[in-house]
């Protein structure tokens, strides 16, 4: 698909692991321990729904069973479809702070970030940013652009380095990435940011792609589309 299919959700505070129960179902006996290890009940609220949403999309997309979708991980995490036949299908997912959000290509090297806007930790920067960025991000006009500037950067580069499949195995100060909001493209990576309005505060998920060759990442396109937790899990309340 030339086709980037972004996927998203918020999961609310009156959802409770005991609420969800049902839906273990999704889990594999691996993923199964996966969320046991867990010990903060948002984080197993984030493991559970970031599978339930992967596995009931691509069940749709494949034609199959949730059941019968199985993951595997290369040695830095990055989670493929496992199967015996060259995968047709790739895709990235990402959780933090009750967000969930996964990306479809029918091509490899996507990747995805998603953050709420809030305060931003500026104090690591020197940690992440090249000395250009930490510039860039210092000279936005307000302490709210500021805040954006430093998500818009840190989005991309986590995105990027979930594409590669290395993680923080790929230092962030070893590469730079646009500073352009929107959809931008360089020699490496088509780039697509979307701000995602939020009742308590909106987010900034960052999408990129690999491309070979600039020419290629023309046609190149990436929806944002929101689910609600009650579509996922098929809740009610009242």
């Amino acid at each position: 698909m030339s086709q980037l299919e972004t996927y998203w959700v918020t999961v609310p505070d009156w959802i409770t692991p005991d609420l969800l129960a049902g839906s273990h179902s999704f889990l594999d006996p691996e993923e199964q321990q996966t969320y046991d290890r867990y010990r903060v009940d948002f984080k197993k609220i984030e493991f559970l729904t970031g599978r339930v949403l992967l596995k009931k999309l691509l069940s749709c997309k494949l034609k199959l069973p949730p059941e019968e979708i199985r993951f595997v991980r290369n040695d830095y995490g990055k989670l493929f479809l496992k199967t015996d036949h060259a995968p047709q299908l790739f895709f990235n997912l990402t959780h933090t702070d009750r967000l969930v959000a996964c990306v479809f290509s029918s091509r490899d090297g996507v990747g995805i970030d998603m953050e709420r806007i809030r305060r931003a930790p500026f104090e690591v920067m020197n940690q992440v940013f090249l000395q250009s960025e930490m510039d860039w991000v210092q000279s936005q006009p307000n302490p709210e652009m500021k805040e954006r500037a430093f998500f818009l950067l840190w989005t991309r580069k986590e995105a990027v380095m979930k594409a590669v499949g290395l993680g923080f195995s790929l230092p962030p100060k070893t590469f730079t990435v646009p500073r352009i909001w929107g959809e931008v493209t360089d020699h490496r990576y088509k780039y697509f940011t979307s701000r995602l309005s939020l009742p308590e505060s909106d987010a900034l998920c960052s999408v990129v792609l690999a491309h070979p060759k600039p020419a290629e990442s023309h046609g190149v396109s990436c929806s944002f589309q929101r689910l609600t937790v009650e579509q996922l899990y098929g809740l009610g309340r009242g």
